[in-house]
């Protein structure tokens, strides 16, 4: 893997906003009076330019091999059965834009960061609102489309889950600024980590909520003392009835030990059990990636692993999951990352891949809703080192 030039001509002004919005738009869906399908082509439009400033300025850069045109090409030959068997444009995409992501964003990442620090300042002004249109009733907009709800309940997400997991992926990164500032507990990024989280208890998001709350846990520097009595705090906020019902946990210790635990999981445990059935008997190649009529339910999985497996088959699955594992490898074994961005990449990596157990569309399946995730591995598999003297920059290059 080559190391990075990092004296190359700064991007432009006008490069680091657009650069900002489109991280700013992982948590948006829809908004108000504007058609859903503008606000989609816009995100689509906007990556690509993105994409193509990043080719002409800083050019591509392979991680490694299979982290190249290679191992995509691998797993867009084994999605073939399963997109003959039902197609799905959308399932293409999900797998361009995680490949291409971690092909750019080759200047320091010191720029990449303040970016994304900015558009984190951006989206907790966006909670603030809804956390204020939730309390006082003004602005609450309702979503266009097939979004459900209102801006007062899940911002611009439109429903919660969604909008509750992607405004998690910031909150490893404000943690990590955090831990890289010395900052006190009081502090501006306590404040933005404080509104993220409250937006993410109004919108009901479960998975999100506890991986935020995690993630804080592990990263914040606060008494061991402190942190128990918060553990502690939250498990008795979760007997009270009325936040059992926003959370959707019902009826909890009345019937059977297996019914419990499905009316907690909010039926999770019904559907994962359902289409690991129907993966048995057609493992190999699975069902396709688009409509199939041969599935009675009309939702997914809640397992993202699982649900790949029963649209693409085995052989797809285990390129997409290799695919994780040499991300891991190359990252974990990046000896020009300093040690808060290990521990960083760690708590990222976990914390997310307990959410792929919890929800169908996480990673892959939504993953301009999970952008910041792959801007962050981007700049994480970078080897990045600083040189006074330009022309050693190009010898290491050559």
């Amino acid at each position: 893997m080559s190391l990075i030039l990092t004296h190359r001509k700064k991007p432009s002004r006008f490069y680091a906003s657009v650069l900002a919005l489109y991280l700013v738009l992982s948590v948006v869906n829809w908004l108000p009076f504007i058609d859903n399908n503008l606000v989609r082509f816009f995100k689509y439009f906007t990556y690509v330019f993105i994409f193509l400033y990043e080719v002409n300025h800083f050019k591509i850069r392979y991680p490694s091999n299979y982290l190249s045109v290679i191992g995509l090409i691998l797993i867009l030959l084994s999605m073939i059965p399963g997109l003959v068997l039902s197609m799905d444009f959308n399932a293409l995409i999900d797998i361009f834009i995680p490949f291409t992501v971690i092909w750019i964003l080759n200047y320091k990442k010191e720029f990449y960061y303040d970016v994304l620090y900015r558009a984190s300042l951006t989206v907790a002004i966006i909670c603030f609102l809804s956390i204020f249109s939730a309390f006082t009733g003004i602005m609450d907009f309702q979503a266009n489309g097939p979004w459900f709800s209102s801006f007062s309940a899940a911002g611009f997400g439109g429903y919660p889950t969604g909008y509750s997991n992607s405004l998690f992926l910031f909150i490893p990164f404000i943690v990590y600024k955090y831990r890289i500032a010395n900052r006190k507990i009081i502090s501006k990024e306590t404040v933005i980590i404080l509104i993220i989280i409250s937006a993410q208890y109004i919108s009901g998001g479960r998975a999100g909520l506890l991986a935020s709350l995690f993630v804080i846990f592990i990263g914040f520097r606060a008494s061991f003392i402190l942190k128990v009595f918060l553990i502690i705090l939250i498990a008795f906020a979760f007997q009270s009835e009325n936040v059992q019902r926003h959370f959707r946990i019902t009826n909890a210790g009345k019937n059977r030990y297996e019914r419990n635990l499905d009316e907690i999981s909010s039926g999770r445990l019904y559907l994962d059990k359902y289409y690991y059935e129907k993966f048995l008997k057609r493992p190999l190649f699975g069902y396709g990636f688009g409509e199939k009529e041969e599935m009675e339910l009309s939702l997914d999985a809640h397992i993202i692993w699982l649900r790949n497996v029963v649209d693409g088959g085995l052989i797809y699955f285990f390129f997409l999951l290799y695919f994780f594992i040499e991300i891991f490898k190359k990252i974990r074994n990046n000896f020009t990352l300093k040690r808060e961005e290990r521990k960083f990449f760690y708590i990222l990596f976990f914390s997310t891949l307990i959410i792929t157990f919890l929800e169908p569309n996480y990673l892959i399946g939504s993953v301009q809703g999970e952008f910041v995730y792959w801007f962050l591995i981007s700049l994480l598999l970078k080897r990045e080192r600083t040189i006074s003297n330009p022309s050693l920059n190009e010898k290491m290059l050559s």
